[in-house]
């Protein structure tokens, strides 16, 4: 394994935080843009924005698998991505935005928060599909935490 130099980590970091704040402050930006428009047309735009940002990084890099382009050519992969993207962005994100209506962005992002926390619960306790670790089980009990240091306040 290589090793990591400070300056590395630190950009890590960085990256890190910069995530947690773009993808925590969509609660706020969602409910700010209610003001003006409706929630279809925000979930549209975070699609969009998305797709065009992913679609930028692949122009850019030109990922490669062995020497060939990455993206498919099969086109019963593109319907499985259909699937995907609408189950896995469409509809959360419609769904998220239209909840912004009635609820505030606070409890929007706590509910975020809590939704891979209590689909590995579910998967172990209530469905007996998969059996936690014990890495994930400190995963789970820090995700608590967290959300408890969050609604804390």
């Amino acid at each position: 394994m290589p090793s990591t130099t400070a300056a590395s980590k630190s950009l890590i970091v960085l990256q890190f935080l910069g995530m947690g704040v773009i993808w925590g402050s969509s609660f706020l930006f969602m409910k700010v843009a209610l003001d003006g428009v409706s929630f279809g047309q925000i979930a549209w735009s975070r699609l969009v924005l998305g797709g065009l940002t992913l679609g930028l990084i692949v122009f850019v890099t030109r990922p490669r698998i062995r020497s060939g382009p990455v993206l498919p050519r099969e086109g019963v992969v593109w319907l499985h991505f259909l699937v995907i993207a609408i189950s896995g962005c469409v509809i959360p994100h419609l769904l998220f935005a239209w909840a912004e209506q009635y609820v505030s962005s606070s409890l929007a992002s706590i509910y975020n928060a809590v939704t891979p926390i209590m689909t590995a619960l579910m998967a172990t306790l209530a469905f007996r599909v998969e059996k936690l670790v014990r890495a994930q089980v400190a995963g789970v009990v820090v995700g608590i935490v967290g959300v408890v240091v969050i609604i804390g306040p």
